[in-house]
């Protein structure tokens, strides 16, 4: 019954979140905001990790996209193994604007919520 209410609290939480997600603006996050919430092709975003924070069930990342040194963005999503130095890929980000989090005591200006992630060790690359 617990992981009922478990898996009720991680739906409720995600519905939140699509719904916050979905209504910030695209224009407001920055030209290169993925279009697939206006129905367009997915953005697939591929970019090294710089720094790796485990919260509870969640992996946040700092991570730079690919083709843009200088660029440095936020991601989250359920937990998984990462390390400074791999690769990741993914597409459908979900933009949050000033999420903050209790756990660690921190506002995230702008921060990109997935649902998978792919990675490569720094030996796979």
């Amino acid at each position: 019954m617990k992981n009922a209410y478990k898996g009720l609290f991680f739906l409720l939480i995600n519905i939140l979140l699509l719904d916050i997600a979905v209504s910030v603006p695209l224009e407001e996050y920055n030209q290169t905001t993925p279009p697939d919430s206006l129905g367009g092709p997915p953005y697939i975003y591929t970019g090294q990790v710089l720094e790796v924070q485990d919260v509870g069930t969640y992996t946040f990342f700092l991570f730079t996209p690919k083709g843009e040194p200088t660029v440095k963005k936020w991601a989250a999503t359920t937990q998984v193994s990462l390390k400074k130095g791999y690769r990741v890929t993914f597409s459908n980000p979900l933009v949050m604007k000033n999420f903050y989090s209790k756990t660690l005591k921190k506002t995230f200006k702008k921060i990109l919520f997935l649902s998978e992630v792919g990675i490569k060790s720094k030996s796979s690359l």
